[in-house]
């Protein structure tokens, strides 16, 4: 004689059932009903209702089975794998076993509960150690920091004016790194450029450290900055991005690669106050690049989505806290209505995308990008003027924004 299962797998994930035994009713409870069925010289286990056709043979018992109810014992539980399951005669049998359950997990969830308050405590107890920890070593002077990746400068190009966007993975982990340095080979800017490094953990993109270096600033040599804190000791490696918005008429050159140096600290920890730090960007998670990403409905309260323009109106409309936190440009889509002499801008502090003019289906996409020195929160305008003889409506579709990928041809 075999004892075979029907749904095995359904038997085995049930946290809660009840064999009932060839003839017995099933009782009106809120638990999984297998049905025992003599299936030739075998016995079938089936889900109650279901038709006792084939199945494959128990071989483990389930975990799940609170008991049998059966008025005596059933001759099929000799063909169970292990210690067979309670034989109940009744439902008042069955509420007995249950009421024996629910008290043990009564007393189990006491425990866990009880040992939850005593984690919490030690967890609680752990971080004030800690506190003290790092106020008592940060009285201490700032210990040098080691060297633990150095890149030898080679040829260096100077880079186009506008946008140039660098990335390089570093053969090193990011746990406990406490500065880095980018080699400049040669930098004559002004006020109006700008650099922008980020310091990542590379598989989970999150930003560990992050500065906006002006263009005044950016002399050569290297570049030195630290992290207030040395990071976290993750396992994971250590990731640059790099942002530079170069005026035309300034110069700035980078070896290729670019040249790099990561410092860790080396015992205490290594408190510091960073020179051009970005403390916004601390601990963001970076979209991934060419995503076009929605931005908050907020953003929209008191922006009229939909304008009439008169012949040789101009209009502007204003969004005045856009958050741009980890986007590198925006894209807005407008629609025209009633008309084609029309021209659409947008410009944030620092950029404007130029006078846009409307294809002949009536729509236009703009692309604005953003300054690498722009803050986490910036005002948004866009610019509207009618060219042409007749009022027409302009319809301001939707708004996204988007992280750019690496900058090609510069590695």
């Amino acid at each position: 004689m075999r004892l075979l299962v029907s749904d095995l797998g359904g038997l085995m994930a049930s946290p809660a059932a009840l064999l009932l035994d060839a003839g017995m009713p099933a009782p009106g409870v809120g638990l999984a009903l297998w049905r025992a069925s003599p299936l030739g010289p075998d016995w079938l286990l089936h889900p109650e209702g279901a038709p006792a056709q084939g199945g494959v043979k128990l071989a483990a018992a389930p975990a799940g089975v609170l008991g049998v109810l059966a008025a005596a014992t059933p001759v099929w539980l000799a063909a169970w794998p292990d210690d067979p399951p309670p034989v109940l005669g009744d439902v008042a049998a069955l509420a007995t076993l249950l009421a024996g359950r629910v008290q043990a997990l009564r007393a189990r969830n006491g425990a866990l509960r009880e040992s939850l308050v005593t984690l919490r405590a030690e967890h609680e107890e752990g971080r004030v150690a800690m506190t003290r920890l790092m106020q008592a070593t940060g009285q201490g002077w700032p210990g040098a920091p080691r060297l633990v990746h150095a890149d030898t400068p080679g040829p260096a190009p100077a880079l186009p004016a506008g946008r140039t966007r660098l990335r390089r993975l570093l053969p090193a982990e990011i746990g406990g790194v406490c500065g880095i340095g980018l080699h400049l080979s040669r930098a004559e800017c002004g006020p109006g450029s700008a650099l922008r490094l980020r310091l990542l953990a590379h598989e989970s993109e999150r930003v560990l450290g992050a500065w906006v270096v002006p263009g005044e600033a950016l002399v050569a040599g290297w570049l030195a900055l630290d992290l207030p804190v040395p990071a976290p000791p993750w396992r994971e490696g250590a990731a640059v991005e790099i942002d530079i918005d170069l005026m035309t008429g300034d110069l700035l050159a980078l070896p290729e690669g670019p040249a790099l140096r990561l410092f860790r600290a080396e015992g205490p920890p290594r408190f510091t106050r960073p020179a051009h730090w970005e403390g916004a960007s601390h601990g963001l998670a970076l979209p991934p690049a060419g995503v076009r990403l929605g931005l908050p409905p907020h953003v929209w309260a008191g922006v009229p989505r939909r304008l009439t323009l008169r012949p040789g109106e101009h209009r502007e409309v204003v969004m005045p806290a856009l958050p741009v936190l980890g986007l590198d440009r925006l894209l807005a889509r407008l629609r025209l209505h009633g008309g084609s002499a029309m021209q659409a801008a947008l410009h944030c502090p620092g950029s404007a995308s130029g006078w846009r003019d409307f294809d002949w289906q009536g729509e236009v996409e703009i692309a604005l990008p953003l300054p690498a020195a722009l803050p986490a929160t910036t005002a948004l305008s866009l610019s509207l003027r009618q060219l042409g003889s007749q009022p027409c409506m302009v319809e301001w579709q939707g708004l996204v924004g988007v992280r750019a990928g690496e900058t090609a041809g510069h590695r």
